[in-house]
């Protein structure tokens, strides 16, 4: 063997190893971006995600308020209400009403007549305190959610 031969030989092993690594990167990267595709496909299919907590109780609540027939969503637009309420609107069906009540510690505004169902969603303490105060209301709670329903004597 001379030593033209020795370099030469190094050389395509050295080519082959670089070269099999290069498949694994290949490969593994492929594992990586697949994986992204499937996670934004989940994701874009699903109601709400891990980062939007307080968001996750939006679609059931307008699950439940649109299979009413004349419904009055009744609120406070504080803290994080503000976006919740945008949020819902737009799961909503048109013939959903909403009543904004901004100090209700101050002024509880009449409740409109012509409502097939009233309700409470994400409301302060006081709100809910000075609607039973007010109108004598019942308010209760809808399966965990941050929806109340109000009814009145």
């Amino acid at each position: 063997m001379n030593k033209n031969q020795s370099p030469r030989v190094y050389f395509q092993i050295r080519r082959q190893k670089s070269s099999w690594q290069q498949q694994v990167w290949q490969g593994i990267m492929a594992v990586v971006i697949s994986c992204g595709v499937v996670c934004c496909v989940i994701s874009s299919q699903a109601d709400s995600w891990w980062n939007k907590l307080s968001s996750n109780y939006n679609p059931p609540s307008a699950r439940i308020i649109n299979q009413t027939s004349q419904p009055l969503v009744i609120s406070s637009p504080a803290d994080i209400n503000t976006g919740e309420l945008i949020s819902l609107s737009y799961l909503l069906d048109e013939r959903v009403k909403f009543q904004l009540v901004s100090q209700p510690q101050v002024y509880i505004p009449p409740i409109p007549d012509g409502f097939s169902d009233l309700f409470l969603f994400y409301p302060s303490e006081i709100l809910k305190k000075r609607l039973n105060q007010e109108y004598g209301a019942k308010i209760e709670q809808i399966e965990n959610l941050p929806l109340w329903k109000l009814t009145m004597p």
